[in-house]
């Protein structure tokens, strides 16, 4: 029994120091990462000169404000941000910056930090209710979304996608150039839109047509959390099963749902991409314009027995 008590104390000996090593450790990193100053009133001498600043003798600790910020905010931190450090505006650019947006560093006709954030909306007590809505304390903020923001100097119209979806002119007049940006010509309008009569502008895989705008989501397509454990999705080859039933369902609902050139499921499948007007087999036209393309409320139905 002695023996045994002697190696108890040992490894109580040998627990206590390795406790007392990583408290130390976790004392010594905290001593080193910086507290962050934003929005703490008890934090003013982080960028100025005094304690308690007065009003109108706000004096930062140096001349250029971005230089401040980059003491805590690196420029490898640029790849995160909305914008690097101190891009130059174009002269065109610069006629849509905001009122107050304006802001250059230092003798440079770079924007600076404070172009996009206003430091000062911290230091006002009667603001302290905005941390949570505008904890970067964006100029003009909150916004509700960050493009918003984005927007107060960058023109909105030159951001926004081409909708391919969008296939009639306000007349009802085919747009083809519309139809080119998936399929290789014009299909007929009257045609059934299967893969055997329509021609994309990709020779087996359809599914990369639609993912050169829309990216991955969890749903029953796909997903990449289910993709990466190859486990079951739906964009592959139906079981004999469920491709016998879906002929039949079609014929049924009188719906089309097209395969893809390898007899696999892709995303028209069950999301109809026309506009509805565009073709005019009934069959094929159920689902366009319907809420997510989907060529009829139960879907799954067609090729599982629920």
């Amino acid at each position: 029994m002695p023996g045994r008590g002697g190696v108890g104390s040992k490894l109580l000996r040998a627990l206590g120091i390795l406790l007392m090593t990583f408290g130390t450790t976790l004392t010594m990193a905290e001593a080193q990462t910086p507290r962050d100053p934003h929005w703490d009133p008890a934090q003013c001498k982080a960028c100025h000169t005094a304690a308690r600043p007065g009003k109108g003798k706000a004096r930062l600790r140096v001349q250029d404000a971005s230089g401040l910020c980059l003491d805590c905010h690196e420029d490898r931190e640029a790849h995160v941000m909305i914008h690097p450090d101190g891009p130059v505006p174009s002269p065109r650019l610069a006629g849509h910056l905001a009122d107050g947006f304006d802001e250059r560093r230092l003798g440079s006709r770079r924007l600076s930090c404070t172009a996009c954030h206003a430091p000062r909306l911290q230091c006002d007590p009667a603001r302290k209710a905005e941390r949570g809505l505008n904890p970067a304390f964006l100029r003009g903020g909150p916004y509700r979304f960050r493009t918003e923001f984005c927007y107060r100097c960058h023109d909105r119209k030159a951001y926004q996608r081409l909708n391919a979806h969008r296939q009639l002119d306000s007349k009802g007049q085919l747009l083809e150039e519309r139809c080119r940006l998936c399929h290789r010509k014009v299909p007929a309008r009257d045609a059934s839109s299967g893969s055997a009569d329509t021609a994309l502008n990709i020779d087996d895989d359809y599914k990369q047509i639609c993912l050169n705008c829309h990216v991955w989501v969890v749903h029953p397509g796909g997903g990449l959390p289910f993709m990466d454990r190859g486990g079951t999705h739906h964009l592959k080859v139906p079981p004999p099963d469920i491709g016998k039933r879906l002929k039949i369902m079609q014929v049924k609902n009188g719906i089309h749902m097209p395969l893809d050139p390898g007899g696999r499921i892709y995303c028209a499948t069950c999301h109809n991409p026309h506009q509805r007007g565009v073709l005019r087999d009934p069959a094929a036209a159920r689902g366009a314009d319907e809420k997510y393309r989907l060529r009829m409320p139960q879907i799954c139905d067609n090729c599982h027995d629920i």
